[in-house]
């Protein structure tokens, strides 16, 4: 994974480790390639990404106050779609399954 970071201005962005598992890079293997990491969680994070804190944000969503923009709605069954979709960035918005 690291191998397609671009030595010296590389960016990696870390998410997912609520799992309690050990983090897969050591700051060790981004400092001896130059690249820099961004995390993302927390509320601090949220708030400068969403301008709010995350349960006033989702607070908002369900009042009907705020809206997230939603680009294509897929059934599960077509959960690879959707990846798809996402990994090509050829939507912009949120992409929805449904049951």
């Amino acid at each position: 994974m690291l191998g397609h970071l671009t030595p010296g201005t590389g960016r990696m962005l870390y998410y997912g480790l609520l799992s309690g598992e050990q983090a897969a890079v050591t700051a060790a293997d981004l400092m001896t390639r130059g690249v820099t990491v961004t995390g993302c969680s927390g509320p601090a994070w949220a708030a400068q990404v969403f301008g709010t804190h995350y349960p006033e944000m989702l607070a908002r969503l369900a009042s009907g106050r705020s809206e997230a923009h939603v680009a294509r709605t897929l059934p599960l069954e077509r959960a690879a779609d959707a990846h798809r979709l996402l990994e090509s960035r050829t939507v912009t918005g949120r992409v929805l399954l449904t049951p």
